[in-house]
């Protein structure tokens, strides 16, 4: 529910909001998961997980696979919030530059901003 409430929140601030989710199917409440589809500044990518982060000074582009496909995609973008369930789940950022703390939490300030450009975390993710 969470998830999908915060990106109907981020709504009101970017004119897209993608979310990538990695099962077929939303747990959440039937009216979120409504909302979510209802909305159509909001983009719906199910059985996939980002795989990286690209860009040089910022982040300008994410790679994301298929899960069920193994097919990978490119898609340029101007921000990322992660915003995964209700227990940290960052294995995918160990060994990249993106600061965690002792309980691999992402480090973050009061605006959500991380120590990379144009990424935010929120969540159980954020310390």
């Amino acid at each position: 529910n969470s998830s999908l409430e915060e990106a109907v929140s981020l709504t009101k601030y970017a004119s897209k909001v993608t979310i990538i989710h990695q099962f077929d199917h939303f747990q959440a409440f039937k009216h979120a998961i409504e909302e979510v589809k209802k909305n159509p500044k909001i983009n719906i990518i199910l059985q996939s997980k980002i795989t990286e982060f690209l860009g040089d000074e910022k982040l300008e582009a994410i790679r994301y696979q298929n899960l069920k496909t193994g097919e990978e995609f490119h898609q340029p973008i101007d921000g990322v919030f992660i915003f995964i369930g209700y227990e940290a789940n960052t294995d995918m950022f160990h060994g990249s530059s993106l600061k965690l703390n002792e309980s691999k939490e992402v480090v973050a300030d009061e605006l959500m901003k991380t120590n990379l450009t144009g990424i935010f975390v929120a969540g159980d993710n954020r310390a």
